[in-house]
């Protein structure tokens, strides 16, 4: 079983990390780290998507995500951390996605 972890660089960001390694441990599940980022608004009145925008976001992503693999190594013991990148309009339905995609249960 896998455990999809939403990631951010906040406090609430390393709660998240402790109860899922809570919760890893006790149902021997392995952790996946995730970050969402906010998805790119398609206007009618525009040709295309600022590609620097969205770069900048993936790597802004790409950044908390190795904080948190950071974390979960050195403050939680596990020696290794998939990481999922997202992008939603909405976080939680962003997380939901890639739980549907990168796990085999929901809980």
């Amino acid at each position: 079983m896998k455990i999809l972890i939403g990631a951010n660089p906040d406090d609430a960001g390393r709660d998240a990390l402790a109860l899922g390694t809570l919760l890893c441990h006790a149902l021997d599940a392995e952790p996946v780290l995730c970050h969402v980022h906010p998805a790119a608004f398609n206007f009618p009145s525009q040709a295309h998507v600022d590609a620097e925008w969205n770069d900048y976001l993936h790597t802004e992503s790409t950044k908390v995500l190795a904080g948190a693999q950071e974390a979960m190594t050195t403050d939680f013991g596990w020696p290794e951390v998939r990481t999922v990148v997202g992008a939603h309009h909405s976080s939680g339905q962003g997380l939901a996605d890639r739980s549907e995609e990168h796990t085999s249960e929901r809980v």
